[in-house]
């Protein structure tokens, strides 16, 4: 008989376990939870049972004693909710929904607590084994993470290329990315929870080292072309002047003699 019941208990413990769930409200907005779904409920109870243990609502009343409470119920369906309007810190604790169907209880539990925002500190950028810093010299393909390491509940993260988002998840996504054929590419990381309306974000430049190197290999080959070519000019500039002061030189006789002279 002790054995029977030590098992029963373990496995209502286990089933409890199993149903805790954790939900996170923002302080100022509504909040709302959901039963299990079952059509035409016979009955349905909301309890906060931490810090004390207390009835919020029914199937389809609440609790005068807590304006803020509000129950809605929907048997075709078989959807069964409770809000809380407006969420605040008052507010946090477990909760447990009943649901009853031809004598049979079942139960689901909520752990709720206050939704926190991420923080640009714990956002970053990474290629390869390292945190990219504003500008990042980069010649081969690498892997890229994108990572948020704070924030309740976990952040929804992106990581963009150009504008263009390549992957999104919970907390870090990471890409193994090949360079386009062009100087440079801006790589974007994001994150958003339901405790901020706009997502923070930090952005890394990634300059091709190859497109660098064939400037510069390019730019260098200009300036060499350049200078042989002045230098050229130049010297053909100077040939023109010794050759024209050469034709100038045209023989003239004296007065006296007949002799040539020349004339400067």
């Amino acid at each position: 008989m002790l054995l029977r019941l030590t098992i029963l208990i373990c496995g209502i413990l286990q089933q409890t376990m199993a149903s805790l769930t954790p939900v996170y409200g923002k302080v100022g907005a509504p909040l709302e939870l959901e039963c299990l779904r079952e059509v035409s409920a016979d009955a349905v109870t909301w309890e906060k049972v931490t810090p004390v243990d207390v009835t919020l609502a029914y199937k389809n009343e609440s609790n005068p004693d807590y304006p803020r409470i509000y129950a809605t119920s929907n048997d075709g369906t078989g959807e069964y909710k409770m809000g809380i309007s407006p969420f605040n810190v008052t507010d946090v604790g477990k909760y447990k929904c009943t649901l009853t169907k031809d004598g049979q209880n079942r139960e689901i539990l909520y752990d709720v607590n206050i939704a926190i925002a991420p923080t640009l500190e714990a956002l970053s950028i990474t290629v390869g084994d390292e945190n990219a810093p504003t500008v990042v010299v980069w010649g081969d393909g690498k892997n890229v993470s994108c990572e948020c390491t704070d924030g309740k509940p976990p952040p929804m993260v992106t990581l963009y290329q150009d504008g263009l988002p390549l992957i999104n998840g919970t907390s870090s996504v990471s890409k193994n990315l090949i360079l386009p054929s062009t100087l440079h590419t801006v790589l974007k990381c994001t994150a958003i929870n339901i405790a901020i309306t706009t997502e923070i974000e930090k952005e890394t430049k990634v300059v091709n080292q190859k497109v660098l190197v064939g400037i510069v290999l390019g730019s260098i080959a200009g300036v060499i072309v350049f200078v042989a070519v002045a230098v050229t000019l130049f010297i053909l500039y100077k040939k023109r002047i010794i050759f024209g002061k050469s034709a100038s030189k045209k023989p003239s006789k004296t007065p006296d003699t007949g002799e040539p002279m020349l004339s400067v």
